[in-house]
């Protein structure tokens, strides 16, 4: 009797252990199928989460539409603030890479030797000259917005280099440090003091640039007498000198150019 039973017992293990074996050789065989199937698996799970969430989140905007008018207006200036922010730099750089990658713009340039040249017209600098005159100063490496005033606004980076170095001594007065203001933008003589604030160097180079060339440069603009170095000086500043000192740095700015760098313009 309990030799039977045994070999009952016996019969039972066997055939555990064949089923077991079994399904090791299909686990063996099959385990890409097998791990293919636990993926779907954990996928509908977070399909399904996500689901969930999305309608969460759908939920709670139509519950700000329907319950938070003052929240949602809110968030809506914030977001144009934003965009309006965010569109005008994506055009800068777009230009930019133009610039460093593209090499000079026209060969057909003008140097700005005079007071009576034009404002309105082509340096021929590179991102590389410009940044070598402005190693070591607050500046640096801020070649690329010269040139991208320049294309975008047509107004002469010789002379906007120029205009900022006599207003601001070499980049070295309270305003250009304080404010980035380096054109001594609004500083009017009654009251110096107003002179604008700058988040950047690369923001007030644009800025004045457009404003030049809207003000100073267009026939119809506010401050127009011809377009050259000596009629914007007419306006722009309260000094009847200052057409000559900007021409006077910009013979320095060349000299330095040509001295530090290696660099001849032409």
């Amino acid at each position: 009797m309990f030799y039977q039973i045994r070999k009952f017992f016996m019969e039972i293990v066997k055939k555990i252990k064949t089923i077991i074996n079994g399904v090791i050789d299909f686990v063996r065989k099959e385990a890409k199928l097998i791990v293919a199937v636990i993926i779907i698996i954990l996928l509908s799970i977070m399909l399904i989460s996500q689901h969930y969430f999305i309608r969460s989140v759908t939920d709670s905007l139509a519950y700000l539409k329907d319950e938070n008018t003052d929240l949602r207006q809110m968030l809506y200036v914030e977001l144009q603030e934003i965009r309006e922010k965010i569109e005008p730099m994506e055009e800068v750089y777009l230009e930019m890479h133009d610039i460093l990658y593209g090499g000079k713009d026209d060969p057909n340039t003008v140097r700005i030797e005079s007071m009576n040249d034009y404002v309105r017209s082509r340096s021929g600098l590179t991102v590389d000259e410009i940044n070598a005159l402005l190693e070591g100063t607050m500046v640096e490496g801020h070649g690329a917005y010269f040139l991208a005033a320049e294309k975008r606004f047509q107004t002469n980076a010789w002379f906007l280099l120029s205009v900022s170095v006599h207003e601001t001594g070499w980049w070295k007065s309270n305003y250009a440090i304080n404010r980035n203001n380096l054109f001594g933008w609004k500083a009017y003589t009654h009251n110096p003091d107003l002179a604008q604030r700058f988040d950047s160097p690369g923001e007030c180079i644009l800025h004045v640039a457009e404003r030049i060339s809207k003000l100073y440069l267009q026939e119809n603009g506010k401050y127009y007498r011809g377009g050259t170095v000596a009629a914007i000086g007419y306006h722009y500043a309260t000094d009847p000198g200052w057409a000559r000192g900007v021409m006077k740095r910009r013979q320095q700015l060349e000299k330095k150019l040509y001295s530090t760098s290696g660099y001849l313009t032409t």
